[in-house]
């Protein structure tokens, strides 16, 4: 007689069951920090694109929230009344930035800002991101923390 009893098939699927809670939590956690870590970079490269806009052009490059002053919904990147880009909700992730919107001059140099990048279930697992710009615009990733409580 070949195959498995109804015995063995219970204690397989028992095994595999424990298994998997042991390991589904972690994994879990490894796709949020990931995603904090791509929503980080989406903003590096839409302030590194809007100050290399500006020195391009040699004139003002604007980025405004598209819903006042919360930038969970998106930015757009306008130079000129012309709109350059447009970046739309970054799903899952609470982003915090400025009370309003910001401007690169001819140079590449703004005010000094910050975004704060964080998964939306605030997760105490999970990494917080800091985007920052220096006076002179460059554009700074970092960890700074967790997102929990």
């Amino acid at each position: 007689m070949q195959g498995f009893t109804l015995i063995e098939l219970i204690i397989t699927l028992v095994i595999l069951v424990m298994l998997a809670s042991i390991g589904i939590p972690p994994f879990l956690d490894f796709i949020r920090n990931q995603n904090v870590k791509r929503g980080g970079y989406e903003v590096m490269a839409n302030l590194s694109y809007a100050r290399s806009e500006a020195i391009k052009r040699n004139g003002s490059v604007t980025i405004t929230p598209v819903d006042a002053s919360n930038w969970e919904d998106g930015w757009s990147i306008t130079s000129g009344g012309n709109t350059l880009r447009v970046l739309n909700e970054l799903e899952g992730l609470d982003i915090t930035g400025p009370a309003a919107a910001f401007s690169f001059t001819g140079n590449g140099r703004t005010s000094s800002v910050s975004f704060e990048i964080c998964d939306e279930n605030r997760s105490a697992s999970v990494e917080k991101r800091t985007v920052s710009l220096d006076s002179v615009g460059r554009a700074e990733n970092e960890i700074t923390g967790i997102c929990g409580p």
